[in-house]
């Protein structure tokens, strides 16, 4: 081979940086982690299970991101030169490597490796590779060791063609403990002469290069300037342990404060916890009737959502709990013939700590048999359970808990057995005042809260009115938060406190910003702070678009739970009943879709129509959607109402069509169906 055509050959890459690939990764974690907790996170209908693996590859996918910058930052960039350019096969050959900066790094190798570019030929695409040690050019800077030119003599195999046949790769690796560079190099074939040559000779045209660099000191950066290297390289080093522990934390956060929700499928009780040495209240003693909440009506941490509004009076150590109102729903549908059929509620005074309770108290289970999968919602306005307490009640977080128990199909198992889930959320300090007033306690329980949100969620309005007052003022998204939570845990006394204080009546949920301050309040039937939320000017037809691309109004948030009261409010404060907003859906198709047969009665009395056709889609009425959707009371409410069933939707079908289609109950087809 003549000189002039090894001179036209391609030239190898010449230099590099280690985590090269930093930037690229960084924007996928971004994008990633972006659709997850924008989209996926907030999504109600996604198993947790389902988030969860998505939020442990984003946070791995953000920590391998850390790691090639904290690779960047700490080794910095390297020059090749090659004393051979393209690679001779067969041939010795030696590679200088320059560091753009000095590294204390004790052991360096340099693997070669030969892929196929067609294929895979042998393994996942290696042909060959090889490790061959380095020898480097140490010197002493600031009392440490360091390395800033690295020599390696390696050779290729004479038996396989050079990268200009293009179905051939090469690449040179160097690696400095956890550091590495990757090179990609060009090679050809050797000439019989260089596979000849003696150990004494150079081969043909490779005149013998030097080393970039000689060892003294004076050519490495000063003593100083190394120094505060050093000092960056491992203030980064902690920059990206933090941010890793920050981003594990934000995840593990949530699991722990509802740890118990993990267990949703469980056929058995969360563990039981080794009981306190602290003795709260004597709970042997009568104390006056007091009101219940439990709830977690507005809050989606467990398979069904649970309201309670109940009395609660206390003889001796014996507490008598009875119903006003009680309300059950699924989180979201119904799946399969045993999802959603209850079959017992039942209350539980247990003491909460390390992920588990303690049982103090257990009442008998109420015998309720419902099918939430055919009512969508069940009501019941009566019932009394029974506790007989422990002589003392623990000071520590004591709460009252429904049960309620349902029979379906154990996912793990494939069998039937009883599910319990144990809503929580409302005021549960009010056995503990209750107690602390008749014992003539010193300090009420709410006194001993230390955050304006811990008295909100306890619904400890006292406590709060001193803490919003004897602090800092607090800035204006707490507030709003604050404002949120307090609608969350049906805390309607803390509402006038909040406002006054700042917060603001159009707030938004923190994790779900389509969900208003407004629109939560009437989905909880909250009366009382609809209206102090439209005078302190809410807007009623605050209009926003949720994670699943869902218009979200007010109205609509009280349709979903077909909170009627709360409807009427809305529409006597100027809700829009004809909205044309809603993605080609009126108000009445998305009640129809919700089953909200209550509030169904309350839309035409104010002058909706049952027979109302959407603008898109198949055209069809609301009714045609309650006959996809809807519950057979749902149906016959809007049959009572003037819906008719013949009306045809674009396609031709009428309701009758639609309840076949959809394979409905023979109940619902003989409504529409004719004989």
């Amino acid at each position: 081979m003549k000189e002039d055509d090894l001179l036209a050959l391609k030239p190898s890459q010449r230099s590099t940086r280690s985590g090269a690939s930093a930037g690229l990764l960084t924007l996928i974690t971004l994008a990633w982690n972006a659709m997850v907790w924008g989209l996926l996170v907030p999504d109600q209908g996604a198993p947790a299970w389902f988030k969860a693996l998505f939020v442990v590859v984003g946070l791995l996918v953000a920590w391998g991101s850390v790691v090639l910058w904290r690779d960047r930052l700490r080794g910095g960039g390297v020059s090749l030169t090659l004393e051979q350019d393209p690679v001779p096969h067969g041939v010795p050959t030696t590679a200088y490597f320059t560091l753009r900066k000095p590294l204390a790094l004790r052991i360096w190798t340099l693997d070669v490796v030969l892929d196929t570019a067609k294929g895979l030929q042998s393994g996942f695409g290696r042909v060959w590779e090889g490790s061959f040690p380095a020898s480097t050019v140490p010197s002493m800077v600031a009392g440490e060791i360091v390395v800033q030119d690295v020599k390696v003599e390696f050779s290729l195999p004479a038996d396989l063609p050079s990268t200009q046949d293009k179905d051939f790769r090469a690449a040179l690796v160097l690696k400095g403990d956890n550091l590495s560079w990757r090179f990609d190099i060009q090679t050809r074939p050797g000439t019989a002469s260089e596979l000849t040559f003696h150990s004494e000779e150079r081969a043909w045209g490779a005149a013998r290069v030097e080393s970039p660099r000689e060892p003294v000191d004076t050519h490495l950066a000063q003593p100083g300037q190394h120094v505060r290297l050093a000092w960056v390289r491992r203030g980064v080093q902690l920059l990206a342990w933090v941010l890793f522990a920050w981003f594990v934390w934000d995840f593990a956060k949530p699991i722990l404060r509802e740890m118990p929700a993990i267990g949703r499928y469980v056929t058995q009780q969360w563990p039981q916890v080794a009981p306190p040495s602290d003795e709260g209240f004597n709970a042997q003693v009568d104390a006056s009737a007091f009101p219940i909440t439990i709830s977690n009506w507005l809050i989606d941490d467990w398979r069904y959502r649970a309201h309670l509004q109940a009395t609660a009076q206390l003889e001796q150590g014996t507490l008598r709990v009875r119903i006003q109102r009680l309300q059950l729903m699924p989180v979201s549908a119904c799946k399969g013939t045993n999802d959603c059929q209850i079959t017992a509620v039942g209350l539980l005074l247990s003491q909460d700590a390390g992920g588990g309770f303690r049982t103090l108290a257990q009442s008998e289970n109420l015998p309720w048999a419902v099918n939430l999968g055919e009512v969508h919602r069940a009501v019941r306005g009566e019932g009394e359970w029974v506790l007989k307490l422990p002589e003392a009640l623990p000071a520590g977080n004591v709460r009252l808990k429904l049960v309620v128990q349902s029979k379906r199909i154990d996912p793990e198992t494939g069998k039937a057995g009883p599910s319990w889930v144990y809503p929580s959320h409302g005021n549960h300090l009010a056995l503990q005042t209750a107690l602390a007033n008749a014992t003539k306690a010193s300090e009420l329980p709410c006194e001993r809260l230390a955050t304006a949100l811990e008295a909100v969620k306890a619904s400890c309005n006292t406590r709060l009115a001193v803490l919003l007052n004897g602090a800092a003022p607090l800035a204006q998204g707490a507030l709003d938060k604050l404002l949120i939570e307090a609608i969350l845990n049906f805390n309607t006394g803390s509402v006038p406190l909040l406002l006054a204080a700042g917060a603001r009546a159009n707030a938004t949920h923190p994790s779900r910003p389509s969900h208003s301050a407004l629109g939560l309040a009437a989905a909880g039937n909250q009366s009382e702070t609809v209206n102090r939320l439209l005078a302190a000017g809410a807007n009623v037809n605050h209009l926003a678009e949720s994670g699943q691309q869902q218009i979200v109004t007010p109205l609509t948030q009280a349709l979903r739970y077909d909170a009627a009261p709360a409807v009427a409010q809305l529409l006597g404060a100027g809700a829009l009943l004809h909205n044309k907003h809603l993605n080609g859906w009126t108000v009445m198709h998305i009640a129809a879709f919700e089953g909200a047969t209550d509030s169904m009665a309350v839309l035409v009395a104010a002058g909706g129509d049952v027979n109302e056709k959407t603008a898109v889609y198949r055209q069809q009425t609301a009714f045609h959607t309650a006959l996809q959707f809807a519950p057979q009371a749902t149906i016959e409410a809007m049959l009572a109402a003037g819906a008719d069933a013949d009306i045809a939707d674009d396609q031709g079908e009428n309701a009758c069509g639609w309840a076949k289609f959809f394979r409905r109950s023979a109940a619902i087809q003989g409504l529409v169906c004719p004989t």
